[in-house]
């Protein structure tokens, strides 16, 4: 990049990220400077882990976002689904949810276990897709996800997002490992977010596997706007300020104790609200 670039005041921990459109000059000799990153469009972002008022905008230029979970090794981690689901929402961003590893669930609970998250999920709005890179199952209901956008695929380490784009397109030999069996933890295998391009002419933005996801870019008072079964429920909060926690005449609990929202949604609500809540404090001093 030109120098002036690099210097220019930015609350992004890196200036230039995958996705980005940028105007270049190339040289004689095959290579080439940037001179100026064009404006973008949509953007995934999470705090920056050491810096917390810095943005780690993961990819730009995204139409939509791809969680991809699995059933086990690792186990389905539904509330670091839920941060992604926010922080697609905060960015104005569809996503969906792909459940991998489908040939793991060899129990009657595991089964079980996977239609419940199949359920909740769908009946938020979200397209749900099973698949197993193992038995190619549902690969096609994925490509299908892929077509007409540009997404970006994320996840927990290990749950095999590599696996199932080298199954969607064998010649693109990405490195997979196994789940460490002792942590039954995944390891990162992609240690750059990259754009691959498909035979079918796709292009995905492949990412890292991220353990923790910091929510950025929503204040604790918003947060609520990200959780779409609130919404109807939100005119019948007695408070009009109510933040769903400890309030009296709150709606959301109400729902919740009667069962018409999931108690495990609510605690990842809870969860993130108390994170932001510690994020504005720090933002106001």
């Amino acid at each position: 990049m030109r120098g002036r670039l690099e210097t220019e005041d930015t609350e992004d921990r890196s200036l230039l990220v995958v996705g980005d459109r940028v105007q270049l000059r190339p040289s004689e000799h095959g290579d080439g400077v940037i001179e100026r990153i064009l404006a973008r469009g949509k953007v995934l972002v999470r705090a920056d882990k050491r810096v917390k008022r810095f943005r780690h905008v993961i990819a730009a230029n995204v139409d939509k976002v791809i969680l991809i979970s699995s059933v086990r090794e690792p186990r389905f981690r539904p509330g670091i689904v839920d941060r992604f689901l926010v922080a697609a929402s905060s960015q104005e961003m569809p996503a969906a949810l792909v459940i991998n590893k489908t040939d793991l669930a060899d129990t009657d609970a595991l089964r079980e276990e996977l239609q419940v998250y199949r359920e909740a999920y769908g009946a938020l709005g979200l397209d749900v897709v099973l698949t197993s890179a193992q038995n190619e199952e549902g690969l096609a209901a994925l490509e299908a996800l892929l077509r007409d956008s540009r997404a970006v695929l994320v996840g927990h380490s290990g749950v095999g997002k590599s696996s199932l784009l080298n199954a969607l397109s064998p010649s693109l030999r990405l490195a997979a490992r196994a789940v460490n069996r002792k942590t039954l933890k995944g390891t990162h295998t992609t240690s750059v977010a990259q754009i691959l391009r498909l035979p079918s002419g796709v292009e995905v933005i492949d990412t890292p596997g991220l353990r923790e996801l910091e929510i950025i870019d929503v204040s604790a008072v918003d947060l609520e706007a990200h959780f779409p079964e609130f919404l109807p429920l939100l005119p019948d909060c007695e408070k009009d300020n109510c933040a769903h926690v400890a309030e009296p005449g709150c709606a959301i609990k109400r729902a919740v104790e009667e069962g018409a929202i999931s108690e495990r949604r609510y605690q990842s609500y809870l969860d993130i609200r108390s994170e932001l809540e510690k994020a504005d404090k720090r933002h106001d001093r």
